[in-house]
């Protein structure tokens, strides 16, 4: 036996002769993208499969639970997790496209493949990347330079990669994020599409069919176990959210379930087909369909990012439950897949949602509520989805529909006279940027005005910074009033402002601790009570805080006043609030400092502030949140960087609380 690459098929022998093709006979095909709409009629042999209900309902809440999560609102804390639904979903259609196709025609064309999936997925691409650009130049100049580094690394479907080596947070940056960042998902797909179709070949070649489904499995377990061995509680997890290789996971079980369940004529799975039994088999997978769609809405609703259990098994029982919801809709004997997630809505929004995830989120980048547009956030998300939903069906209509289908018109089912594809592209592309050009006044000219964005480097600018260390700052008479300040916690400095050093007698040393919140506020804060020992660093997160605060306690380095504001980057759990008041169990005086901040955690996270402190006789809370909620002016651009106007009353609030 050999296995052979002509022509760009790869010849895979199998043990009996595979079914004779049908040429020429109509099929309707089926595209595994999150954004795959109901198939249109298209010239394929019989390696391609029909249409399966239930997937476009799938894909439908899947994409409104991404929505949801960008949204800032707290409705949906789960709603990141829709990208795994995509995940599963992938894997399972594309392998059973593969399986299908090795089955018929006993081989993979590998060439077909790959230009099947770029014909389906660039030039929707292509033209958002151009309308971004295009954007950008009219209403963002200060970016272009960054973005186009984001471009190319679109274009290569390495943006996951990127966002690693450039430690660029999912979950934690409160800047303005990249336009592109939500293309990290479509690059892991990508990356899968590339690898997989040669994988998948050799094991079918090397060690047949149901050897190679378990060790799809054992791919799929080796995954979830990487992702748990990597996983750091006290720091961030964009490392193995972005990751393919702790993303895999959700990919493979899907891959795996088409091994096994792959409705196709003449063969419905291997559940009974006899009518007295079908009453039976109704209630089976309409059951199982029901279970798998419940840990769903669990996970989306219940589950955060802060939570160990989603990196230690979680997503694994997540994949699993998508990929049993998967198996009960799609079987023809199912009826929640034809009766309720194939309804006219949820079908509309699942043909559309691959085009629906690519522009959303360059639509929420820039028109943040209250500080892009000054609108309820309630209100800009209706804004959002209208704008979403305009361009999206620009884009399906006029790019997807238009490329996807070799040689067949879509509304008339005749052969198409179609456009050079340059032209076909520059066309779409000037209509997509104009919309977008033309909705920027929507994200400027009504924006609030306030001061420039008080952006990290500036930040930076607002301490004297003294390069000697911590330990020598301190022996130069600093003493209580030294710093700590940086970027991270691998990454600081000592610093030395001016007004620390105080000659007054110290009767109780102050130990501030946070992250760029505090950075902004502290010579405020200083001015106010006193010396104070800072240990703040941008971008910090609360576990990277408890962390500090273990490290400082294991030293007896606290003090007797300790001052936290942490959780403006992520959530602050009641267990993470608990872990630091540990901690701090020997301080006589602690001071939390809730929140005043943009995203859909503050609420829950003063909410555990708020709970916390009434269990900790030695804990007070400043109600920043409520002091400064309704004035704008306290605040840079950002939204929650205080300006002098605002620190003095974030100062003013903690002096009284120390009192």
């Amino acid at each position: 036996m050999e296995l052979g690459l002509r022509s760009g098929w790869l010849t895979v022998p199998v043990p009996a002769s595979p079914t004779a093709a049908v040429r020429g006979q109509r099929r309707l095909r089926i595209d595994p993208e999150p954004g795959a709409e109901a198939p249109e009629p298209e010239l394929e042999s019989p390696s391609r499969l029909g249409r399966l209900a239930g997937l476009d309902g799938l894909r439908a809440i899947a994409v409104l639970a991404v929505l949801l999560y960008h949204s800032g609102l707290d409705w949906l804390p789960g709603g990141f997790l829709g990208v795994e639904v995509f995940f599963v979903i992938s894997g399972y259609l594309i392998t059973g496209l593969l399986i299908n196709e090795w089955r018929v025609h006993g081989r993979i064309d590998l060439r077909a493949f790959w230009i099947r999936r770029a014909r389906r997925l660039l030039p929707a691409l292509f033209v958002l990347l151009a309308a971004t650009l295009a954007y950008a130049l009219a209403w963002l100049p200060g970016q272009l330079a960054q973005l186009r580094v984001d471009v190319l690394a679109a274009m290569g479907y390495v943006t996951n990669w990127y966002l690693v080596l450039g430690q660029q947070s999912y979950f934690a940056n409160l800047d303005r994020q990249s336009p592109l960042l939500h293309l990290w998902s479509l690059a892991v797909e990508e990356q899968f599409y590339v690898f997989w179709p040669v994988v998948l070949a050799a094991g079918l070649w090397l060690v047949g069919r149901r050897v190679f489904f378990v060790v799809t499995l054992g791919g799929a377990l080796l995954s979830a176990v990487w992702m748990g061995v990597l996983y750091q509680p006290e720091g961030d997890v964009s490392r193995i959210y972005y990751g393919t290789d702790t993303r895999l996971t959700g990919l493979l079980l899907g891959a795996a379930l088409a091994f096994v369940w792959l409705p196709r004529p003449g063969r419905e799975t291997w559940l009974p087909t006899s009518p007295r039994w079908q009453p039976l088999v109704h209630v089976v997978l309409d059951g199982v369909a029901l279970a798998g769609l419940a840990v769903i809405a669990w996970f989306l609703l219940a589950v955060d990012e802060s939570d160990a259990f989603l990196f230690h098994g979680g997503l694994v029982l997540l994949a699993a439950a998508t990929a049993v919801a998967i198996a009960a809709v799609v079987h023809p004997a199912g009826r929640i897949g034809v009766g309720v997630l194939d309804l006219g809505p949820l079908r509309w929004l699942g043909t559309r949602s691959y085009s629906v995830y690519l522009w959303h989120w360059p639509v929420f980048s820039v028109t943040r509520p209250g500080l892009d547009i000054p609108l309820d956030p309630v209100v800009a998300f209706a804004l959002r989805l209208v704008l979403t939903a305009t361009l999206a069906e620009l884009s399906f209509r006029f790019v997807e529909t238009r490329f996807r289908y070799r040689g067949v018109s879509v509304a008339s089912n005749q052969p198409a006279t179609g456009r050079p594809l340059a032209a076909k592209l520059a066309w779409a592309g000037s209509i997509a940027a104009a919309v977008m050009i033309l909705a920027g006044p929507i994200a400027t000219a009504s924006a609030p005005a306030r001061p420039t964005f008080l952006s990290a480097d500036s930040i930076d600018r607002l301490v004297t910074v003294d390069r000697r260390g911590p330990g020598q700052a301190a022996a130069s008479g600093l003493g209580p009033a030294g710093g700590v300040l940086g970027r991270g916690p691998t990454s600081r400095t000592a610093v030395s402002p001016r007004f620390l050093v105080d000659t007054r007698p110290v009767s109780r040393r102050i130990v501030l601790i946070g992250d760029s919140v505090v950075i902004a506020a502290y010579e405020a804060v200083a001015q106010k009570v006193g010396p104070v020992t800072v240990d703040a660093a941008i971008g910090r997160s609360v576990g990277e805080g408890v962390a500090v605060l273990r490290h400082r306690a294991a030293a007896n380095d606290l003090g007797d006043v300790v001052i936290v504001d942490l959780g403006s980057n992520g959530r602050l759990t009641p267990g993470l609030f608990d872990d630091a008041m540990k901690a701090m169990a020997s301080v006589p005086l602690v001071i939390w400092v809730n929140l005043s901040v943009p995203r859909s955690w503050e609420s829950a996270n003063n909410r555990a502030i708020a709970a916390g402190i009434q269990e900790y006789a030695n804990a007070r809370m400043v109600d920043w949140h409520a002091a400064s909620s309704g004035h704008p002016e306290y605040f840079w651009q950002d939204g929650y960087h205080p300006r002098a106007l605002g620190a003095r009353l974030y100062a003013t609030l903690i002096a009284a609380a120390i009192d």
